[in-house]
């Protein structure tokens, strides 16, 4: 990663590629680069395992090609480059029985799911990650922790890392962790007028949505960090911020539920601030 104002090389190197415009077949849209062959599977490589995408699926990584680049095959090309990929995100099956599923929240931010990643290597003295998800916009914050926390420290970063960025939440939904089922906690809720869930042994799935995230993020951090699995923590914003910058099952991008635009993911001026690598 080289900081410092410079020529997207990827960029330059596709428009370079294409010197004669009446080349380029139709469909390509205005504000799309045309993609020869020969400089596919280096977008395809780009859109798919660069910090800014952490190994997506086909929805994910097609948006974020087709919004600067474009081919007659990419959709087909894409689908087939992310079927090989080594990287496979384990999922697990939901348990059976009767689900209990969540009201849909109104609002961004309004309705949030929490929980906590245990069992990491120390990374610069951090072993847990508390993960706060959006139900609204599956927007999600991943804050590195040096262990697990009290109920009191539990309030203290909620307050920090949730209220203060995004005003009080109406429900908070959680599992049946000592730090929520502690007194405090269940107080502290009560006082700011918050609705305490939580989920049930064995109804975890009301929980999914974070439940679901924490896979992801677990795979993406594994797949970032390679053979160095402690450096996990320096990885850590860029997942966070590839899986808020992109769309969801959904169709929508998660930023764009509580920003209402989309965030900037390739630089349409010529310029990009950072030069982001694949590692």
């Amino acid at each position: 990663m080289v900081l410092g104002t410079t020529r997207w090389s990827l960029e330059q190197k596709v428009q370079a590629s294409v010197p004669d415009p009446s080349s380029i077949p139709a469909g390509c849209l205005e504000g799309q680069l045309f993609v020869p062959s020969t400089l596919r599977t280096m977008v395809l490589k780009w859109g798919h395992s660069s910090r800014l995408a952490c190994h997506p699926g086909v929805t994910r990584t097609g948006f974020l090609i087709a919004q600067r680049f474009w081919w007659p095959s990419m959709s087909s090309d894409i689908r087939a480059f992310v079927s090989a990929c080594h990287v496979k995100t384990p999922r697990t099956p939901p348990p059976a029985g009767l689900l209990h599923p969540l009201p849909v929240p109104s609002r961004p931010w309004s309705h949030v799911s929490m929980d906590l990643i245990t069992g990491l290597p120390n990374s610069q003295g951090r072993t847990v990650i508390l993960t706060i998800i959006d139900r609204f916009s599956k927007l999600a914050h991943a804050i590195p922790l040096q262990r697990l926390p009290s109920a009191k420290e539990l309030a203290t970063l909620v307050l920090h890392h949730l209220f203060r960025l995004h005003g009080l939440s109406q429900s908070i939904t959680s599992d049946r962790g000592p730090q929520f089922i502690a007194a405090f906690w269940k107080e502290f809720c009560n006082f700011l007028g918050i609705k305490v869930s939580l989920s049930s042994g064995f109804h975890s799935q009301t929980n999914g949505q974070v439940e679901r995230y924490n896979q992801d993020l677990e795979t993406s951090l594994r797949t970032k960090c390679g053979k160095n699995p402690k450096t996990w923590s320096s990885q850590l914003p860029w997942v966070e911020y590839a899986h808020n910058s992109l769309v969801n099952s959904t169709g929508v991008l998660s930023l764009s539920g509580r920003l209402w635009f989309s965030a900037t993911l390739v630089s349409t001026s010529g310029a990009i601030g950072i030069l982001l690598g694949t590692g």
